[in-house]
């Protein structure tokens, strides 16, 4: 049996926080993922070009890396994306450019589009790395629209993802917390590996409305030594994370879009104002306070050019 470490040990949390190291663990067990190369340089970049199925992703392994001592998030926005081998190249050397001197060589990785909906399989995994508790959902918002935090949910249950992510993070020796992420095509079927969060999600509301209390859960097996399974929660509860994640997500939909989906993501968005949401609650008002003086915050660092909309810091 493992002993519980809590934070886990450094070589573990690296296999969820490395994406690259994520998804060789997957390709070893068996778990679907998309095509997946590591670039290095250029000449690497030309080398495989030619194998891939476009669109493709430019994929950072981190979505937070340390400079200056400080640390700086990489989000995944529309110029992470290449629709053919020149547009690869062009965009790899921008990304590249902004970030020179800033991150190892091998920062990137390049990846095939997946198409589907994103899904969260969450899990409290013990000493043993044995499953205690476990909670889906179904993204059915997100920002920014090309891949990031889910600002619309619905809890879900999907068995075969649910055995795909027990496999992988067994094979990761996890324990505590963990969302592994997949895309999944629900005309077919198919399903694809994403990520792995080793922390709380953003969604956590959800699954703690829902049934399934993580951080309570997590502190009975820390603290107590008391660990029993959670069996079902709700299914089909909708949850939303209005401030700022749905305001923003409006606002990155009508920014990209063209003609009548601007009016599409309008409706949608007016049409769901009496959802259950992660901070407003009538109980406690100040959540919503603070909330709304971080949006303000957000949106002066953005006017002032501090950092993008997408939250990514300019010039560190």
């Amino acid at each position: 049996m493992l002993r519980w470490q809590h934070p886990p040990p450094y070589e573990v949390a690296m296999k969820a926080y490395d994406k690259f190291q994520t998804i060789s663990i997957a390709e070893k067990c068996g778990v679907p993922h998309p095509k997946t190369f590591l670039i290095d340089d250029v000449k690497t970049l030309r080398e495989v070009a030619s194998e891939l199925n476009y669109p493709v992703v430019i994929k950072p392994r981190m979505k937070v890396f340390w400079n200056n001592r400080k640390a700086v998030m990489i989000k995944v926005t529309p110029i992470n994306y290449a629709y053919n081998k020149e547009d690869l190249l062009f965009k790899y050397k921008s990304l590249m450019g902004k970030l020179k001197g800033k991150v190892p060589s091998d920062f990137f990785l390049l990846q095939e589009y997946a198409k589907g909906i994103r899904v969260g399989v969450e899990v409290l995994m013990d000493y043993s790395s044995d499953l205690i508790a476990l909670f889906m959902h179904k993204r059915l918002r997100e920002y920014p629209v090309t891949g990031g935090a889910s600002t619309l949910r619905v809890s879900i249950w999907n068995r075969r993802l649910v055995e795909y992510s027990i496999k992988l993070l067994k094979e990761m020796r996890r324990q505590g917390v963990a969302m592994v992420e997949f895309k999944l095509n629900e005309e077919n079927g198919d399903a694809n590996l994403m990520e792995v969060n080793g922390r709380f999600w953003g969604s956590l509301p959800l699954a703690i409305n829902a049934g399934v209390d993580f951080p309570y859960l997590l502190y009975k097996m820390i603290v107590e030594k008391d660990t029993f399974t959670v069996n079902g929660y709700k299914l089909g509860l909708t949850e939303r994370w209005l401030i700022p994640g749905d305001l923003l997500w409006l606002l990155d939909s009508l920014l990209l879009s063209n003609g009548n989906p601007k009016f599409i993501a309008l409706k949608k968005f007016l049409f769901s104002p009496f959802l259950p949401d992660d901070i407003i609650s009538s109980d406690d008002f100040m959540p919503t306070i603070g909330a709304s003086v971080n949006i303000l915050h957000y949106l002066i660092e953005v006017f002032k050019k501090k950092r993008t909309i997408y939250g990514e810091v300019l010039g560190f």
